[in-house]
């Protein structure tokens, strides 16, 4: 049987298989003959000369899936992520103590101090404060000053004063107002505490003091 190739004029010998292998002989036309030895006048066509010219073989059916590979080493750690965004604010809460006396201890001698019980204890978190405090001095005028103070600390966290008495004014309120951050796992006690400049007669009952006051804590985010 002869077969014709594209580019060249290929003659092949069908050759049983029970027969011994033969060589590919390329003669001086070009044709190529099948022979157990090439012949004179001939050469031999290496395998890897004709293998160009033979026509693609159909592919074959794909091969069973291989096992699964050895697992990799981890790789190294990536870098943080950007920060999300600030979430909304919390619901804001309040805490309130007031305090309310109409006789005063702001006496003899100098300085001597009221503290007021209009306390209110603070747990851990941040707070805007408002305080106020009504002086009244119906002697000889004289500086008041009252603070808001953290009880269990000394802590003051604002101070205000008020220069109260006849000729003068002989009702002064006095504000106060402060950012407070409670640390987490404690607690404070704030109160209004009160002082006088000048010490007054032990005999005059009616000299300056505060009548009554208030706190106003309200619980937010922290301040800026």
């Amino acid at each position: 049987m002869t077969r014709l190739l594209i580019g060249a004029t290929i003659v092949l010998l069908a050759v049983a298989p029970h027969e011994a292998p033969a060589a590919l002989c390329v003669k001086k036309n070009g044709a190529v003959i099948v022979r157990p030895v090439c012949p004179k006048r001939t050469k031999v066509l290496p395998a890897e000369e004709l293998l160009p010219n033979l026509p693609a073989a159909e592919p074959g059916p794909p091969g069973p899936k291989g096992d699964r590979g050895v697992r990799g080493a981890e790789g190294p750690k990536g870098d943080p992520g950007t920060p999300g965004a600030t979430g909304p604010p919390g619901p804001a809460t309040a805490a309130y103590g007031s305090h309310q006396k109409t006789r005063g201890t702001l006496q003899s001698p100098a300085n001597w101090v009221q503290i007021l019980d209009d306390s209110l204890g603070l747990p851990a978190g941040d707070y805007v404060v408002v305080a106020k405090a009504v002086a009244v001095n119906f002697y000889q005028p004289d500086f008041i000053r009252c603070r808001l103070r953290d009880l269990s600390s000394g802590q003051d966290y604002d101070l205000s004063t008020a220069f109260v008495g006849p000729g003068v004014s002989v009702v002064v309120p006095l504000a106060m107002i402060a950012s407070v951050h409670v640390p987490d796992g404690t607690a404070i006690q704030l109160s209004t505490v009160c002082t006088h400049d000048t010490a007054f007669p032990s005999n005059y009952p009616l000299s300056a003091y505060i009548e009554n006051g208030a706190i106003l804590a309200i619980r937010t985010g922290p301040v800026q």
